[in-house]
């Protein structure tokens, strides 16, 4: 099954191994004498025997007898100083883990590579799985409450593989290994995985760059928590530092020493398996700044201090008020106090409440936000940001206009943050105090990592791209206070780049992610991920309110774990979700006054995203509803022309009963894919790969032939005359949106405009004027705008529609992780 990576693997950085140990063993790197060097530890494990079926094998352990377990599974070579080695280090970690190496080539060791290869290639991977189980089940049966899975080359292959096939596990990390497709899809994993990769392994397809990249694809569809890291200037095995091991690497053409790395790859290994093998973990700080790490079992409290098991203690529960001395220093009842907010903090309820303040749209933000999205930029920008053109990178969207915040805490003792809570991305960020050269950094609060007990080093560069620029940091890690909730080990990005306006003129200092991880930015696990995994809620469910009267300072709230029943009237109308990466779901028919756009009939997709103040949808729409309302914005040009030189031609079309699908294609504007009409420019190639681009005419000529035709068709079903029909579609032609998305209605006009409805689950969800009309300003300057703004998406993906704040202030929102719904109900 693995023999193409055994092969891959013996020919590790140099290409001859394999060929050398057959035909030239004197000029073979390994032909020097074989290893037989035995790990120091040795005498550091106990051999048990492991029954599994009809077989019995044997397997070594090492460290505390109710520790956590984990499985470490060896490289090619088998159970030999290296493995033991890395067993030895695991049991030392943090408060301490109980380590069990299974033996799965039942007592062989490879001391050469022509051995490993042999062993390799000769394994019974379907057996090895089950060795795994057997191994997982003896730990839990033998004082271990939880048990995670580690290995290294082919045991990190395994130990992926075991999250799929083995449901006893209770998390995984793996070194520099995949599994084929015939022995497990990393899609289909159940545990969370970690994985650790070097940037310069060249075993292609196995534990490259290329494979770490897919397996990071595959985690993602598999929904389970998950962290993929690349090394710089690693290669493959770069954890092996033992002096036997580097001796090896380096006979293998592996010279590389990045002691750094290996440090980083350990720190991360103990986070991970604090977070998914222990209870209700954290981090704290005594008075002589040593840190210490405690949580809450059944059994009581534990305590030791970090990276010294020998100073670990536990205390059952009726001793709980005792007081402990560790290395002189006294830990009273205020150590019981830091740790309890963990466990037992917030109301009867079980729920969290962020409290969200709100701000009013001003003069002074809106010209912000026109200087950032001018030319036409900010449809392209809600592209770039759902991911829905040409960009690879979740981009950040205007933020301008984002009404509704709230306070969050990073680090210990907590940094205060305003930040924005945002279901339409996943990552959270905020300012850094090593942000030198952006203006906007001097305008809000900065992240001090020297100033926090709990912060670890990550170093990882991040960029978020948005329309005019980019958020430009790295990852750290910290502990996050969100209301009384505080998430350990979380990674979030240090902002040291702040291009433009937008984040000079904010209210907010950072954004706080609420979306999948699918769409997290270096695949950082999104805060809400951590609340989850690390039982700090009792549900799996967020819900928004957002205050929506302009008299009452109090924005709303956001509840962690549930939902208020205060908030809402009746019941919410779920939603599954249908694409994991934003809260997006299906849509049907839009109305206007009660009668049917036309264009949703059919289906649209929606997202709720709680980051955008507006409401975005198909230029075809928002036109028709930006003329019922009396919205006026800039003239297109081209729909007129449309409609003066071609308008009575279409309309002929379609009473003959041409499929107006099809229309715009036979009057030469579009070609015809199948579906619908698309550009009929027929771009030359080179000047594509060389970076021109079209004038676009014949695209917006395409698009307004499409609108108009989607106009009359929907007059043709009215039995409106010609001449009406004419009229109308040219009326509309004047109230397409400005080019940046705004337009502008009559404050005093709101008795006379429509209601605006959105069909969600079988059910119709009305917006009267008062909820859809954005208020800018005061008094005689006072404006109102439309709120809603143009966003044009091709299938598959769309038609879509970005239902924002306009939408989610009138309709308590529930976002239920678990379950994969969105839920809404009319907001008390």
């Amino acid at each position: 099954m693995f023999g193409a990576a055994a092969a891959l693997i013996s020919s590790s950085s140099s290409r001859l191994i394999s060929r050398n140990i057959l035909s030239k063993p004197s000029s073979s790197p390994f032909s020097h004498p074989r290893f037989s060097v035995r790990s120091m530890a040795d005498s550091a494990f106990r051999k048990v025997q492991i029954q599994r079926d009809d077989t019995t094998f044997d397997a070594y352990v090492v460290g505390k007898e109710d520790a956590p377990g984990i499985v470490v599974l060896q490289e090619w070579w088998g159970v030999d100083f290296e493995i033991k080695n890395h067993a030895v280090k695991i049991s030392q970690l943090g408060s301490g883990f109980k380590a069990l190496i299974p033996d799965l080539y039942r007592g062989k060791v490879g001391l050469d590579a022509a051995e490993a290869q042999h062993l390799m290639e000769g394994l019974d991977w379907q057996g090895a799985v089950k060795d795994i189980r057997a191994s997982v089940n003896w730990l839990k049966a033998n004082g271990s409450k939880k048990a995670g899975v580690t290995g290294f080359c082919m045991g990190g292959a395994l130990s992926i593989a075991s999250s799929v096939l083995v449901p006893e596990v209770d998390a995984v990390v793996a070194f520099y290994g995949v599994p084929s497709s015939a022995l497990a899809d990393p899609a289909q994993a159940k545990a969370p995985v970690q994985a650790h990769f070097g940037e310069l392994d060249n075993i292609v397809g196995f534990s490259d760059v290329t494979a770490a990249k897919a397996l990071e694809e595959k985690l993602k569809a598999s929904g389970t928590p998950y962290e993929v890291h690349v090394y710089p200037g690693n290669a493959h095995a770069f954890m092996n530092r033992s002096p036997e091991g580097i001796n090896r690497r380096k006979g293998m053409g592996m010279a590389d020493e990045d002691e750094a790395a290996v440090q980083l790859a350990w720190s991360r290994f103990e986070s991970w398996m604090v977070r998914f093998l222990s209870s209700n973990v954290i981090l704290a700080c005594l008075k002589d700044n040593s840190e210490i790490l405690g949580g809450f079992q059944q059994s009581g409290l534990w305590v030791c201090q970090r990276n010294d098991s020998s100073l670990c203690f536990s205390l059952p529960s009726y001793k709980l008020k005792m007081a402990i001395e560790i290395k002189g220093i006294r830990v009273t009842l205020l150590l019981l106090l830091l740790l309890s907010p963990v466990v037992f903090s917030g109301p009867n309820d079980g729920l969290f409440r962020i409290g969200l303040k709100k701000k009013k749209l001003d003069q002074i933000n809106r010209v912000a936000g026109n200087i950032d999205f001018k030319e036409g930029k900010l449809s392209k920008d809600l592209l770039r940001k759902y991911n829905l053109g040409d960009s690879e990178i979740v981009a950040l969207k205007n933020y301008m206009d984002a009404q509704y915040f709230g306070e969050i805490g990073v680090g210990t003792p907590p940094q205060t943050f305003t930040v924005v809570f945002d279901t339409g991305s996943s990552n959270l960020w905020v300012p850094s105090s090593k942000c030198y050269f952006s203006v906007a950094c001097y305008f809000h609060s900065k992240y001090k990592s020297s100033h926090s007990s709990t912060y670890c080093k990550n170093g990882t560069s991040a960029d978020i791209h948005y329309g005019t620029g980019s958020i430009s940091g790295f990852f750290s890690q910290d502990t996050v206070k969100v209301g009384d909730l505080v998430v350990n080990n979380q990674d979030f990005i240090e902002a040291t780049k702040e291009p433009g306006i937008t984040f000079l003129a904010a209210k907010f200092d950072g954004i706080f992610g609420l979306g999948f991880q699918e769409i997290s930015v270096g695949g950082a696990v999104p805060v809400w991920y951590n609340m989850v995994n690390q039982g700090l809620v009792k549900e799996p469910v967020f819900s928004f309110w957002l205050n929506r009267n302009i008299k009452d300072e109090e924005g709303g709230e956001l509840v962690f774990g549930g939902v208020d029943s205060n908030h809402y009237k009746g019941e919410h109308t779920h939603v599954p979700v249908t694409q994991k990466g934003y809260w997006q779901f299906d849509m049907g028919d839009v109305l206007v006054g009660g009668e049917t756009t036309g264009f949703c009939s059919g289906g649209c997709a929606a997202i709720a995203d709680s980051g955008t103040s507006m409401l975005a949808g198909p230029t075809t729409i928002i036109t028709q509803i930006n003329h019922a309302i009396g919205a006026a914005g800039v003239i297109s040009q081209e729909c007129k022309t449309m409609v003066s030189e071609y308008g009575k031609t279409l309309l002929e079309m379609l009473v003959s009963e041409t499929q107006p699908q099809k229309v715009c294609s036979q009057a030469g504007f579009c070609t015809f894919d199948g579906t619908r009409g698309v550009s009929a420019r027929i771009e030359n190639v080179a000047d594509e790969s060389s970076g021109k681009s079209s004038d676009g005419v014949h695209d917006a000529m395409c698009t307004a032939c499409e609108m108009a035709v989607i106009w009359m068709e929907n007059q043709l079903r009215r039995n409106r005359t010609e001449e009406q029909i004419l009229d109308y579609v040219n009326d509309l032609c004047e109230r397409l949106p400005s080019p940046n998305g705004e337009s502008v209605v009559d404050c005093h006009g709101l008795s006379s405009m429509p209601s605006v409805s959105f069909t969600i689950g079988g059910k119709v969800f009305d917006l009267a004027p008062e909820e859809y009309v954005l208020k800018v300003g005061e008094g005689a300057v006072a404006q109102c705008l439309s709120g809603f703004t143009a966003l044009d998406v091709s299938p598959p993906r769309g038609p879509l529609w970005i239902l924002g704040d306009v939408f989610m202030g009138r309709y308590h929102t529930v976002f239920d992780y678990e379950k994969l719904t969105v839920g809404f109900a009319e907001a008390a």
